[in-house]
């Protein structure tokens, strides 16, 4: 579902990136960037609490319902009022209309069926990537719709409230269940929902904070870049850690009374995060010079530096542990508040002053210290709590990080040859030699450097499990009992 989605959302941002300008983004980007201050605010964590409650009745489904619908109201209310000031603080006046009619998305959001949260409860990963992968589709082929007949930012803005609104009938019509307003079950969800209220808060301004100060210190192209260049440097955290993340919690909570298997299971997943996903950032890190022209055009150049540091900060992310959704497994969510509150205390100070010095490069250097110091922090408590050794720990990531090194020295030398070569003019062609290097050189490097280890259990022997059960099931390999 990821994987599509984001090719649809490549293929999307690369369309509207020549069919508008970057300002055209950074203005809608001013009243994205409000909405998600005030969500942040007044993010529940039903869906959470519901999958957290492996019997929870159906008064608990209408009371999460119920939840959400008053809070779409009250956001939808909320940035009405605050369309003026915000037009004011960031000093754009075109904004304020902007705001108003993008007044009406939360409400919409709010209308969405709850029932859709047993895809995931249920282990019923299809459905659920139907549900998502329709709405994206299809909001994806509005938007360029509107963009050709516009040409302007509200291509942008009547296009995420067309997708909200087509995700919400899609909702009901993939889901039996049919909710109703009641409050009945408010104090046995909040009672779960307020630690993750909290994290969701802090963590929000965490994400936030640095597109505030860049669009109230540097201007609307600038932010335009910083957002873009934060979506493409975050690929891999996004598009394949978060799906995996998404099915871990509902199987986390299943085992969370038995440590021993919640701890191999986390054990399993982490090892998996980072051999797929540590080379996307690196890789893109490495081939920005040439992956932004040709994905976005020479307008969006600017990106180039941005994606460089913020693809560092990706990489620690996907370094990171699974540790929230084990706090959320054993009924702990206020530890991830505690490293949420650390990482904004570390962040303000950086990102005000390096934003003043360097921009919205400036930014990327603020979330990469940040990162680094709650990972240390993380897993100071989480590999204790699961009794995971520091040698079984880094035995799950050092190859890859190995790997990942040689891959980027090599496509590095590659990028200095290319540059004095006859290839030079031709841009897509030494992005995908680039490209197809990096992914031999990784795959050659892995394979070397779990051989020499023994070819010992972990995320390589699941992974080649996998392609080998593939070609089997397809005729390409005999199965191992002869058949």
């Amino acid at each position: 579902m990821r994987l599509g989605d984001r090719l649809i959302g490549l293929i999307s941002m690369a369309v509207l990136a020549r069919l508008l300008l970057p300002a055209d983004f950074g203005l809608v980007g001013y009243a994205i960037l409000l909405l998600a201050i005030l969500e942040i605010f007044a993010e529940l964590g039903v869906e959470n609490a519901l999958i957290h409650d492996q019997s929870a009745p159906r008064e608990s489904y209408d009371t999460a319902w119920t939840m959400n619908v008053c809070k779409g109201l009250a956001l939808s209310a909320v940035l009405l009022a605050a369309a003026v000031p915000a037009a004011a603080f960031f000093e754009a006046p075109d904004v304020e209309l902007v705001i108003y009619v993008l007044a009406i998305l939360p409400l919409v959001r709010g209308l969405e069926n709850i029932g859709t949260v047993d895809f995931r409860k249920d282990l019923a990963f299809h459905k659920d990537f139907i549900f998502n992968f329709a709405t994206r589709i299809s909001g994806a082929i509005v938007t360029i719709i509107l963009a050709f007949i516009l040409r302007d930012h509200w291509a942008l803005v009547i296009g995420m409230i067309l997708r909200a609104a087509l995700r919400v009938i899609l909702s009901y019509r993939m889901s039996d269940f049919r909710p109703k307003l009641t409050l009945s079950r408010f104090s046995e969800i909040f009672n779960f929902s307020k630690w993750i209220m909290l994290q969701n808060l802090l963590h929000g301004f965490n994400e936030r904070l640095p597109a505030i100060v860049i669009g109230r210190m540097t201007g609307p192209q600038a932010l335009a870049f910083f957002n873009i260049g934060f979506e493409i440097a975050n690929l891999a955290s996004t598009e394949l850690a978060a799906p995996i993340r998404r099915a871990l919690f509902p199987g986390f909570a299943k085992m969370s009374q038995d440590r021993e298997q919640l701890a191999e299971s986390f054990r399993w997943a982490l090892g998996v995060i980072v051999l797929v996903g540590l080379p996307i950032p690196i890789g893109i890190a490495a081939t920005a010079d040439y992956l932004v022209p040709a994905l976005l055009g020479w307008n969006w150049l600017g990106t180039v530096p941005i994606i460089q540091i913020l693809c560092l900060q990706g990489a620690i992310v996907i370094l990171g542990t699974n540790s929230h959704l084990v706090y959320l497994a054993v009924g702990k969510p206020v530890i991830s508040a505690w490293l949420s509150a650390l990482r904004l205390l570390v962040m303000v100070p950086c990102c005000i002053y390096w934003v003043g010095v360097y921009g919205a490069v400036g930014a990327g250097l603020a979330l990469i210290v940040s990162a680094a110091v709650v990972r240390f922090a993380d897993y100071a408590i989480v590999l204790p709590m699961l009794k995971v050794s520091i040698t079984d720990f880094i035995a799950q990531i050092w190859r890859p990080i190995v790997a990942v090194a040689v891959m980027s020295s090599a496509v590095r030398q590659l990028h200095i040859w290319l540059e004095q070569s006859a290839l030079q003019p031709y841009l897509l062609v030494k992005l995908v030699i680039c490209a197809a290097l990096g992914a031999v050189v990784y795959l050659a490097a892995i394979l070397c450097l779990w051989v020499l280890a023994g070819k010992r259990e972990g995320a390589e022997f699941y992974i080649f499990g996998l392609i080998r059960n593939f070609l089997t099931s397809r005729g390409f390999l005999p199965s191992r009992d002869g058949a």
